[in-house]
């Protein structure tokens, strides 16, 4: 259906399974609202959201490099930058679009809860509130997307999880671990010493 030309009389259709495809290969039912499908209970759960996000930019680069190569979609504003089809994804309504980062659908969305039900996701509503063009903006915000701790902080992990601008994964290969985990100490190395040079 989202692959083929389709009659104007059936735009409405096309546009509610495009916009349910990505809540729906993470398992969101973000039709019905269930904040059932929304958030994670272990390190499992999260390692197979991360696995398969990072299985959806692999395959979003893919395309992306597929049309570098072939056609310069779209031209931003600015003559000196351009942007591509598939460089982001978008939730659409009626006949606009509405830029949707995978950043706060992943912290927002899949990995929070809403606030009411004890974490700090996006509200109920979030979807209505992206593609229904009649329906008022989502009340409350995803404090999930914009809080941050102090770097001396004590929080759960799954905290630390919902809250990052990073995205985890683990690895089998050593070498790579072994290098991602040098490549944190130097991280706080640094931190360490310019916060102590501040003192």
């Amino acid at each position: 259906m989202l692959t083929a030309p389709y009659a104007a009389a059936d735009a409405a259709g096309v546009t509610r399974y495009a916009n349910l495809l990505l809540p729906a290969l993470f398992g969101v039912d973000a039709e019905r609202a269930r904040d059932a499908t929304r958030g994670f209970d272990s390190i499992e759960q999260y390692l197979a959201h991360a696995t398969c996000a990072r299985h959806l930019d692999s395959q979003l680069a893919r395309v992306r490099e597929s049309l570098f190569t072939v056609n310069h979609a779209y031209t931003a504003e600015s003559v000196l930058t351009q942007k591509y089809a598939s460089d982001t994804l978008y939730a659409f309504h009626g006949r606009g679009v509405v830029h949707l980062p995978f950043r706060w659908f992943w912290q927002c969305v899949l990995l929070s809860r809403r606030a009411e039900a004890g974490e700090r996701g996006a509200p109920q509503d979030w979807f209505r509130g992206l593609t229904d063009e009649d329906a008022a903006a989502p009340s409350g915000q995803c404090e999930a997307f914009v809080v941050s701790f102090p770097a001396a902080a004590r929080i759960s992990v799954k905290t630390r999880l919902q809250t990052s601008s990073f995205l985890y994964t683990m690895t089998n290969n050593l070498p790579e671990m072994a290098a991602a985990m040098a490549h944190d100490m130097d991280d706080t190395r640094t931190a360490t010493t310019t916060r102590s040079a501040a003192s």
